[in-house]
């Protein structure tokens, strides 16, 4: 039987995937789930991203995106 995890959840794990904190498995450990999910979920996250950015007529790619959630994620830490 597959398990459905719901969007919050799939959005947190990919948060921690983008960081780059910890591996993919000490995620999947940390979270109990298939090692691939965390990579899935961080693709998913980055193209939902992108795709709301460009609608709102800002015109980015996935590595921007990527780079831009980084930067997001270190200056809240510094705050």
């Amino acid at each position: 039987m597959r398990k459905n995890y719901i969007g919050k959840f799939k959005a947190k794990v990919a948060v921690e995937v983008i960081k780059e904190q910890d591996t993919i498995a000490e995620l999947a450990s940390k979270y109990e789930i298939h090692r691939s999910m965390p990579t899935r979920w961080k693709k998913e996250a980055l193209e939902g991203l992108t795709a709301y950015l460009n609608a709102l007529g800002h015109p980015v790619n996935r590595k921007r995106v990527q780079r831009l959630m980084k930067l997001m994620h270190n200056k809240r830490q510094r705050l």
